[in-house]
């Protein structure tokens, strides 16, 4: 199957288009970055669809979505937090979230000699929960919406998809090491 089809070209677009949304949000164009950060989900949604649609999921192209998915959120939710627009309890939670979850899989992989990645459901939602909570801190941000009465319980929900989809991360990951082949 060739690495280079539609969907693998769009995902490595949206890689680029992380750093357009940081550097939007360092010169406070916050309505830009919003629709640049909104054309980088449409392009999330299309390119796994057209790759499934199409045939043509590869190790290249889910590596390449989750990369553009983490670089997107992980560089807006810095930004934000340096910003003042995010919480800095929530920017520093998803950060952790993620480091954690990078140094349970490179343990997994030492200590199976191997590493399966695959999107979970609750790594899903989380990653959608993102994805919502930066949209609407950008639409609030930019005076297209008032979420003011209630973002903080979107933030705590946040928060809470990132322990519970962490934990299970932590626990496949640990079933995962724990049934490799045992040698010698």
């Amino acid at each position: 199957m060739p690495v280079f089809n539609w969907p693998n070209i769009i995902s490595g677009a949206r890689l680029l288009l992380a750093p357009a949304v940081a550097y939007l949000l360092s010169r406070e164009a916050y309505g830009a970055a919003l629709t640049v950060f909104a054309a980088a989900g449409a392009s999330d949604a299309l390119d796994g669809y057209l790759a499934r649609r199409l045939g043509q999921t590869t190790r290249l192209g889910a590596a390449l979505d989750a990369a553009a998915d983490k670089l997107m959120i992980l560089s807006s939710v810095v930004m934000l937090a340096w910003l003042s627009l995010l919480p800095p309890w929530l920017a520093f939670t998803l950060l952790a979230r993620d480091g954690l979850m990078l140094a349970g899989a490179m343990a997994c992989r030492l200590a199976a000699g191997s590493l399966t990645v695959a999107p979970s459901l609750p790594g899903k939602i989380h990653t959608a929960l993102e994805f919502v909570v930066i949209s609407v801190v950008l639409a609030q941000t930019a005076a297209l919406i008032n979420a003011s009465d209630w973002l903080p319980q979107l933030f705590v929900l946040v928060f809470l998809s990132a322990l519970a989809s962490g934990l299970h991360d932590a626990l496949s990951r640990g079933r995962q090491a724990g049934n490799r082949p045992r040698t010698g």
